[in-house]
């Protein structure tokens, strides 16, 4: 039977924020969907990060596992990754807050049995046969930004996966890469045991994202503002 009542987990990889880890775990651990589990993986830290955390220890939803030493964004993503077990997983970075309802209406999406490939698209083009039943992989969300200067910028474009291959095409935009973000997907364990999971590079996001759609993945964008997103000079 289909798993109406899926386990999630929700990773937040960190490094230095001490100052801001603890509202990325609180929003975290307050979702409304009630069967998820909260780990952040800290990249060796040098700051006050396990002091900030102390709160959450005893929480029967929390997890904090500590690296040795730096390895990279990507790769305590994808230490997180063999770490957790769920049915589905989401990253949230340290400096994101979780609007309370996110993760509800992300399952809602990936848990739907509704979903068909319609006879009018050419779903032969990434090997799939109209009029047959989509499992969707991927359930992403618009967010706002506020960046460092105070502006709320809302990020409501979809897969502007065409403005990663052409950057001219950004000039112009308030903020470089307005794009809707991956990083705040949830994500089927399947999809990632099909295609892998983050890259050593820059913009392992991105790149995971563009791999997922290049595979096939089925990706559904929820059009609500469910993330927010705080820049800071250093992020």
């Amino acid at each position: 039977p289909h798993d109406l009542s899926p386990r999630i987990d929700i990773i937040i990889p960190t490094y230095n924020r001490a100052h801001l880890i603890a509202t990325a775990v609180r929003a975290a651990l307050d979702q409304s969907w009630w069967n998820r589990r909260v780990t952040v993986i800290d990249a060796a830290s040098t700051d006050g990060t396990p002091a900030a955390l102390a709160p959450f220890m005893d929480h029967p939803d929390f997890n904090y596992i500590r690296l040795a030493r730096n390895l990279g964004t990507a790769q305590a993503k994808n230490a997180g990754l063999l770490l957790t077990d769920g049915t589905a997983v989401t990253f949230h970075d340290s400096d994101d807050i979780a609007h309370r309802d996110k993760l509800l209406h992300q399952v809602r999406v990936l848990t739907r049995q509704d979903v068909a490939a319609d006879a009018c698209l050419n779903w032969p083009i990434i090997g799939r046969q109209a009029d047959t039943r989509l499992q969707v992989g991927v359930a992403l969300v618009h967010h706002e930004l506020i960046l460092p200067d105070g502006q709320r910028v809302a990020i409501r474009r979809d897969l502007s996966l065409l403005d990663d291959v052409f950057p001219n095409l950004q000039m112009g935009a308030r903020v470089p890469g307005d794009w809707t973000h991956i990083n705040s997907g949830l994500f089927h364990q399947d999809v990632l045991c099909r295609n892998g999971g983050f890259d050593d590079i820059i913009e392992e996001d991105r790149e995971l994202r563009n791999r997922l759609i290049l595979n096939g993945e089925i990706l559904w964008v929820i059009p609500a503002l469910l993330l927010t997103k705080i820049e800071t000079p250093d992020s």
